[in-house]
């Protein structure tokens, strides 16, 4: 069970929240990740969408992916990470070749 003193405690509340007050975070909600943005290869932002508008958020140390099971793998693709037979398929540059 996810709980805290006897209330539900989400992964939300574990972390989420505690994690606000810092400085170097800021949450952007109802926007859409699109692809991850590299220099050479190595990770640098994410492009999302968010109110109809494509946006670019870059970062100074790391980028961390968390979509999920379905959304990450997805993700991945369209940044160009993944099969590259598959990727050029779908007219997607490769970046990173990883078969299976």
């Amino acid at each position: 069970m996810s709980q805290k003193r006897g209330l539900r405690h989400s992964a939300a509340s574990a972390y989420l929240h505690p994690a606000l007050k810092r400085p170097n975070l800021r949450l952007k909600t109802r926007a859409r990740a699109r692809r991850i943005i590299f220099d050479g290869l190595r990770a640098v932002g994410v492009e999302y969408e968010s109110g109809g508008t494509v946006r670019t958020a870059y970062c100074k140390r790391e980028v961390v992916l968390a979509a999920g099971a379905i959304a990450s793998p997805s993700l991945l693709h369209l940044s160009g990470i993944g099969p590259a037979d598959m990727l050029r398929q779908a007219g997607i540059e490769v970046r990173i070749d990883l078969p299976g």
